[in-house]
This record gives C-alpha cells, sequence and structure tokens, in this order.
C-alpha cells in the first residue's frame, strides 16, 4: 500500500485502485469490494475517521500515545524513549 501510494502515486481512495493494489496480493476483487461496501466494517471505519479528526492526523504514520500525546512522522527510537519516560514521571 505504501509503495502503491508513495512511489507510484496512486490514489488509495479510488476503489479501482485499492482492488487493483489487492489483486496484486492475491486477494480477489470480490473480497475488496465486500470488504468495502459490507456494513460490519462501517462502525470501525466510522471511529477511526473520528480519531482521525480529533488528533488533526494529516500525514502517515501518525503515533497517538494515551490520547494525549501527538508523534508525527518516522521518528528514532530515542524520541519515543524520551517520551515514554517524560510520561512515567
Amino acid at each position: 500500500m505504501l509503495i502503491a501510494c508513495l512511489v507510484d502515486t496512486k490514489n488509495i481512495g479510488l476503489e479501482e485502485n485499492l482492488i487493483e493494489i489487492a489483486d496484486s496480493v492475491g486477494i480477489s476483487k470480490e473480497e475488496v469490494s465486500r470488504a468495502l461496501t459490507d456494513t460490519k466494517y462501517s462502525h470501525n471505519f466510522e471511529e477511526n475517521k473520528n480519531l482521525i479528526h480529533k488528533f488533526s492526523v494529516r500525514s502517515a504514520p501518525t503515533f497517538v500515545i494515551n490520547d494525549e500525546h501527538v508523534v508525527v512522522g518516522a521518528q528514532s527510537r530515542e524520541r519515543f524513549y524520551k517520551l515514554f519516560e517524560k510520561l512515567q514521571g
């Protein structure tokens, strides 16, 4: 997915692109279509969408720790160690 989005510059928001990407890794068109339309997943989708808005997520990766601290972008282990040490008191 990352290669398709960042290297091949495919719009992963388009269903036809998702189907093409899924097919390239052995997932059938029917499975993708079912996952995109099945109401079984709509609660998770809405919940994730709400979290994106709540934390103003604009890029990936974005890490949210303890529903309070937002770390944007690929970070070093040291950056996370420092944050976790700070959170421990």
